[in-house]
């Protein structure tokens, strides 16, 4: 017994066919004009969930490397200002060497005097110095400027106090 098709039920397969077909090539154009092989979640739930694993751990390395630099620049910028305050410290202790010399008079250790109220001055502006906004040897204190000073009926310096803590950041 011969086995009957209908024509419409032909048609209707084709046509399907044509639309699976017009179907992947659509997928397979957006694949390659994206360059991506997951566009959407439905392409490959479980691609799509080592994706998004992978991203999270991207960003959590991109995190780190964004501490990483801003602490080598706080280093850096912290080592710069201590080695300002050495320098600093070097010509006090020339200048103390050279006052305590017998053969110096009054006026010249009265500048000598002068010179190291000044010294004093850069160490003070030294160590209370911020970097973006954050003073920088005042601990956790970080918004407070590190040191006070307490000046004389002249100006100068008389005593300088410490506003920080003792606590690392």
């Amino acid at each position: 017994m011969p086995f009957r098709i209908a024509q419409e039920s032909l048609n209707r397969t084709a046509l399907s066919n044509i639309n699976l077909n017009y179907k992947k090539i659509q997928e397979t154009q957006e694949k390659l004009s994206s360059g991506k092989r997951i566009n959407r979640p439905s392409d490959d739930p479980s691609g799509t969930r080592k994706v998004l694993g992978l991203k999270a751990e991207e960003f959590q390395v991109q995190q780190f490397l964004d501490n990483t630099e801003t602490a080598k620049e706080q280093i850096n910028f912290t080592s710069n200002t201590l080695e300002s305050i050495q320098d600093i410290f070097s010509k006090i202790k020339e200048l103390t060497i050279q006052a305590s010399n017998d053969t110096l008079g009054q006026s010249e250790r009265k500048i000598i005097s002068g010179e190291l109220d000044e010294l004093l001055e850069s160490v003070l502006q030294n160590a209370n110095t911020d970097n973006n906004g954050r003073y920088v040897f005042s601990g956790t204190q970080t918004l407070t400027s590190a040191f006070t000073a307490t000046r004389d009926s002249n100006g100068n310096i008389s005593s300088v106090s410490y506003n920080g803590n003792n606590e690392e950041i």
